[in-house]
């Protein structure tokens, strides 16, 4: 598991005693693992009685430190053991990184099967809609003659307006080609 040195340094002020307090401590990673599994929000941290004393600085840098080690050890599928022995490493008490690392353990295949859901929304086409308008003539122009298409592109995305858009038939060919460019470029790799 890489993890940047920054993070590491991050971890040894949040691994000092005298910085953050055990009892903070043990407060915050519960509530690390709180809202990663979606039952609090980073704001109930904040407000949180126990982390009262803690200088909110502090607190920020601890949780974001403590929240990247667990993210980057559930991603690469970390040994509980290799949790405690960085943390370890990075001056933490041999009894702040075990309760940590038993806390790790337990909800490593939640955490796990949450960033397995997890993916970026990219839209999803799932309907197009088109209309040709002729426009005859403008307040500008005696006559224009001109088709333009009118596109609709509705997507997966439940509060999304659908993409509305004119073009003219060239326009609308070139589109068309490089959706074909598409389709074949995908079926070439696909059939690989």
């Amino acid at each position: 598991m890489e993890l940047s040195p920054d993070l590491h340094a991050s971890l040894q002020v949040c691994g000092d005693a005298s910085s953050l307090a055990d009892d903070a401590f043990y407060a915050l990673s519960g509530l690390v693992f709180d809202v990663l599994l979606e039952k609090k929000t980073e704001d109930d941290v904040l407000d949180d009685k126990r982390l009262g004393g803690v200088e909110k600085g502090l607190l920020k840098q601890s949780f974001a430190a403590i929240v990247t080690l667990i993210v980057e050890g559930a991603k690469n599928d970390a040994e509980s053991d290799d949790l405690t022995h960085y943390l370890e490493d990075c001056k933490f008490s041999p009894e702040k990184s075990q309760k940590l690392g038993k806390m790790f353990h337990k909800h490593k295949p939640e955490i796990r099967a949450l960033l397995g859901r997890s993916r970026t929304l990219v839209p999803r086409v799932i309907d197009i809609d088109w209309r040709l308008d002729y426009y005859m003539k403008s307040k500008q122009l005696e006559r224009i003659n001109q088709p333009t298409y009118i596109i609709n592109i509705k997507t997966d995305l439940q509060d999304a307006k659908p993409v509305q858009f004119a073009c003219s038939m060239e326009q609308l060919q070139d589109l068309v080609a490089k959706l074909k460019d598409a389709a074949r470029s995908l079926e070439k790799s696909s059939s690989t």
